[in-house]
Parts: C-alpha cells; sequence; structure tokens
C-alpha cells in the first residue's frame, strides 16, 4: 500500500512523468519504462517513446515500430516485451473509443479494450461520423458503430 510521502523510486532518473491515474512514465538515457504508484517495474524492457492516448490506452515505440497497450488489463505482473506486438506504424485514435492501426499498406480498426473490429488488411479505412467504411479490390464495406459494426456489403 501507498503512503504519502513515501520514496517510491531513486534519483537515478532524468525524468519521471504521470501516465495516466496509476502509473509513470520514467526516462533514463533517452529510453523509457513504465512503474506503478507503488515503484513497481511493470514493463521488462525499454522503449523510445510512451504516448497516452487517452482512456487506459498507451503506444509503446522501438526500433521503429509501435505497440498498443491497455493499462486496465495490468494485473500487477510485469509484462515481457515479448508479449507486445510491435506491428504498428502509427495509430490514430477518435471517439475516445477506437483506434485505426497502420502497418505497411494494412489498416485495422480496435476499440480502446484493443479487440479487433475491422481485421489488419489490404483495404482503406474510412470513419464518417457513426459509420465506417473500407475500400478494398473487392469492394466496399458499412459499419456502423452503434450496431456494433454490422457488415454491409456495398457493390
Amino acid at each position: 500500500m501507498l503512503v504519502s510521502g513515501e520514496l517510491i523510486l531513486p534519483m537515478e532518473y532524468d525524468n519521471i512523468e504521470m501516465l495516466g491515474p496509476y502509473y509513470l512514465k520514467v526516462e533514463k538515457d533517452g529510453q523509457m519504462s513504465l512503474f506503478s504508484f507503488l515503484g513497481k517495474r511493470m514493463l521488462s524492457g525499454t522503449y523510445d517513446e510512451i504516448t497516452f492516448l487517452g482512456g487506459d490506452l498507451i503506444t509503446l515505440s522501438g526500433m521503429g515500430k509501435m505497440a498498443l497497450l491497455n493499462l486496465a488489463e495490468l494485473t500487477g505482473d510485469t509484462i515481457d516485451e515479448k508479449e507486445l506486438l510491435f506491428i504498428y506504424d502509427e495509430v490514430e485514435t477518435f471517439d475516445q473509443k477506437y483506434v485505426l492501426g497502420f502497418s505497411g499498406d494494412a489498416e485495422t480498426l480496435l476499440n480502446f479494450r484493443l479487440e479487433e473490429l475491422i481485421p489488419l488488411g489490404i483495404h482503406e479505412i474510412y470513419v464518417e461520423g457513426v459509420y465506417v467504411y473500407t475500400i478494398s479490390k473487392w469492394g466496399y464495406k458499412l459499419f456502423d458503430l452503434k450496431e456494433n459494426l454490422l457488415k454491409v456489403d456495398l457493390y
């Protein structure tokens, strides 16, 4: 249990910032990691950048790729970096509920729980209000975000 005023991390880090309501982003020699407010290291590796996207979602960047991590899924055990999928070149969020992930020519749509709503594939994903549509060589698909992404093929 955290006691107010208790030392949780030594002064060996170059920078420490709050990341969401329960975590600390620490930086040393240009590399970053994640600690709990109790001083427990939450990630086994270090990363070039850790970015808070909103809600409980963060990105971890390293070696030119990004991984997504939902902080609400942390159980208190340190996450081995081998469990993280560094597949994204870029990510974008919208409505504080959804994430568009880009990997080469492939795109995906995820919710903030990191459930795949539109699989990573060779298609373009566009967001228009409550609708999302994809364009691929096979045609157009329309997804309704209010109706849990009911799929409709457009020809």
